[in-house]
């Protein structure tokens, strides 16, 4: 239907404003696997009834989004508008409009009306772990570590993310990918193998893994330290037996200073070491532990009786028994039986 020219002036003189108030604004920022809901109260000036307006949600360049045509409980006098943002864009901070286009709603023009709205988006939280390093490494020996990482939030699939390894100069020393399955127990822990070589001299030294940014993951880092020793110049041949029945004992702990081992079947356990006094620690469940020290000038063969007895707590004897499950062990500093 065709409006007159006196008509349209009455419209005119008649356009009413539209009020747009945000009532209920979520938190930012928010990870990219959140829904985020606003929720908006449009009222015209005029007390105008605003069932079934038409308001439209554009984003930050200006698009339309989506299209609303809410409803009141309340008569239509004031309109609650509620947008919920399912599927969020790449991290970053949006400003997004709700805008009210100019209409005629029961006969009055109603101006155009708009607010914006801002959020922000953060890529996934991700954690890193290293684990596997050896307590103590030949200097410019090359050696193994496992380095996991995993999506805390959402469980999310990382294969293919990468794992850097830097030295404490911020050197890069190695690198590599992570699996297509999660390790073995878990459900969510990716991880690579890395292969690594030792610094050149002895010491103690912090080097540190990165997982790399990747897409909507944040990076993540974790710092750990190792060992190096001097390369080994002779062999030391330990043979562990019971003192009364001269029966070899397996699975013996053996700890030379920082140097560690294990019997084997008929109890013996041979270790390289370098020039230089050690102080010898022996541990068994069942048998007294044993500790002396030696001076090992070239390789030698070293024979040790242990007595049926209570044995001391492996933390007072410098081993980390947690440790020992996972296949290798640690040197506790400053222990003593």
């Amino acid at each position: 239907m065709q409006l007159t020219l006196q008509r349209v002036l009455t419209m005119l003189e008649e356009t009413h404003r539209i009020l747009i108030q945000e009532i209920d604004s979520p938190v930012n920022p928010v990870e990219v696997n959140e829904e985020l809901t606003f929720r908006w109260e449009v009222s015209c000036t005029e007390q105008c009834f605003l069932d079934g307006a038409n308001l439209k949600i554009l984003d930050h360049v200006g698009l339309p989004v989506q299209e609303l045509y809410p409803r009141s409980k309340t008569q239509g006098r004031r309109i609650m508008v509620e947008f919920t943002i399912v599927v969020l864009p790449k991290p970053g901070h949006y400003r997004w409009r709700v805008v009210f286009p100019e209409q005629e709603i029961n006969g009055h023009m109603h101006d155009e009306t708009e607010i914006p709205f801002s959020f922000t988006v953060k890529p996934h939280t991700t954690s890193l772990i290293v684990w596997d390093v050896p307590s103590y490494i030949m200097v410019n020996a090359p050696f193994l570590l496992k380095a996991g990482g995993k999506c805390v939030p959402a469980s999310c699939y990382l294969k293919g993310a990468s794992i850097v390894i830097q030295d404490e100069k911020k050197n890069r020393v190695g690198k590599g990918k992570l699996s297509s399955r999660p390790f073995p127990g878990t459900t969510d822990l990716y991880w690579a193998e890395i292969e690594l070589r030792a610094p050149g001299e002895e010491g103690l030294f912090q080097w540190e893994a990165y997982l790399a940014e990747r897409g909507d993951h944040a990076p993540a880092a974790y710092r750990f330290s190792l060992r190096t020793a001097p390369p080994p110049e002779y062999t030391v041949t330990l043979e562990v037996m019971e003192a009364f029945s001269e029966e070899p004992i397996g699975r013996a702990i053996i700890l030379l200073d920082r140097y560690q081992g294990e019997t084997d079947r008929k109890g013996v356990c041979r270790m390289e070491v370098p020039r230089g006094r050690f102080q010898l620690t022996i541990a068994k469940d069942g048998y007294r532990s044993y500790r002396s020290m030696i001076d090992v000038q070239g390789s030698l063969t070293v024979k040790v009786h242990l007595s049926v007895g209570a044995s001391s707590p492996y933390s007072e004897i410098g081993i980390n028994h947690l440790v020992l499950s996972f296949g290798h062990i640690a040197v506790l500093e400053n222990s003593s039986i």
